[in-house]
């Protein structure tokens, strides 16, 4: 079996473990164990993450158009309808990833703590539904579920063609939609009624 390494933030809480943490990262091979469990929280999903908890630390790291919608923006949404989280990805050439449960724990746990930010954590969800199929190309990855009314879809591919690659988060809700690009790491809010 495959032993992984598994850095959470802080990755480190000492002097000491930060010298252990630089020794690991400066071996190749031991590198490429390493799984960082809320990278997209806190790099590609950034800016919805801000929208969802607006943590002036982000500040620095992001362009805010309207600061005031941005604070804001659930006051006037309504509800949550429906929540999407699709992460389609080319080839992943590390090795512990075709290891079992490799894929689920790798990449999908990310579509999970996205939608997280918007319908609650997964124990709270109902009538969930996984699939999982590998075919000589691509592993797939497929939830649907509710939390309180809103209905849940997660999508995760590996092994892609370049065409059909995405990344990307979508909340409809009565009032507005907010969508979040992960690729090109930005987030919208659209309401469609003001008041």
């Amino acid at each position: 079996p495959v032993r992984l390494i598994v850095m959470e933030k802080p990755i480190a809480r000492s002097r000491e473990e930060l010298e252990l943490v630089q020794r690991v990262i400066a071996d190749e091979e031991e590198r490429e164990r390493i799984f960082f469990l809320s990278y997209y929280l806190l790099e590609k999903a950034l800016p919805l993450n801000m929208l969802c908890s607006y943590n002036a630390g982000y500040e620095k790291y992001l362009d805010v158009e309207d600061e005031y919608l941005a604070k804001n923006w659930r006051m006037v949404i309504g509800t949550l309808l429906r929540a999407e989280v699709v992460i389609h990805e080319g080839q992943d050439a590390r090795r512990w990833i075709d290891a079992d449960g490799g894929q689920l724990y790798e990449t999908f746990l990310h579509n999970v703590l996205i939608a997280s930010l918007l319908v609650g954590r997964p124990c709270r969800w109902d009538d969930v539904q996984l699939s999982q199929t590998k075919d000589a190309q691509v592993e797939s990855i497929e939830l649907s579920a509710t939390s309180l009314g809103a209905s849940i879809r997660l999508s995760q591919k590996k092994g892609v063609a370049d065409g059909e690659k995405r990344r990307y988060a979508r909340f409809v809700f009565s009032d507005g939609e907010v969508e979040a690009d992960l690729e090109e790491q930005r987030a919208t809010v659209r309401l469609d009624k003001l008041g």
